[in-house]
């Protein structure tokens, strides 16, 4: 699991200056990049931009799965969870893109030497309903040990 930001600026240069007169944000969004390490219908419901609610149980015979004629792209919310240390030093961190689209499924490779993983790359869109594309949240005893009496 890696997040990637995308935050770019572009300079508007004035007349008779050498510096810019102001800089304007052109964007600044991130990604997400997963690898899952084992295929179920749902982790190839994901890959293959499939309704999960069409995808079937673990284990159906003569399962199988195609690929559209035309890409769907399906809006779905994702959670990431991240766990940092233990016991009474556990820190906890979490991602919501309540909005976001798979935008880059990643090349598979179908080796002996190596588990066959799913890489996917996810992409927030702002949400009009949650009011944000991307929240994150700090929690824990040992986030808490931080604060200052």
């Amino acid at each position: 699991m890696e997040f990637t930001p995308t935050f770019t600026t572009a300079d508007t240069m004035a007349w008779q200056l050498r510096l810019p007169g102001r800089t304007d944000v052109t964007a600044d969004n991130e990604s997400a990049k997963i690898v899952c390490l084992q295929s179920d219908p749902a982790v190839e419901a994901l890959y293959y931009n499939k309704p999960l609610a069409t995808a079937p149980t673990l284990g159906t015979s003569g399962y199988k799965i195609t690929k559209d004629k035309t890409p769907n792209l399906i809006y779905r919310s994702a959670l990431f969870i991240g766990v940092d240390g233990s016991g009474g030093s556990v820190q906890y961190a979490a991602k919501l893109y309540p909005m976001c689209l798979m935008t880059k499924p990643d090349k598979q490779s179908w080796q002996a030497k190596t588990e066959n993983q799913f890489t996917m790359t996810l992409t927030p869109y702002w949400d009009s309903v949650a009011g944000f594309a991307i929240a994150t949240w700090h929690d824990g005893p040992g986030w808490r040990a931080y604060a200052t009496p």
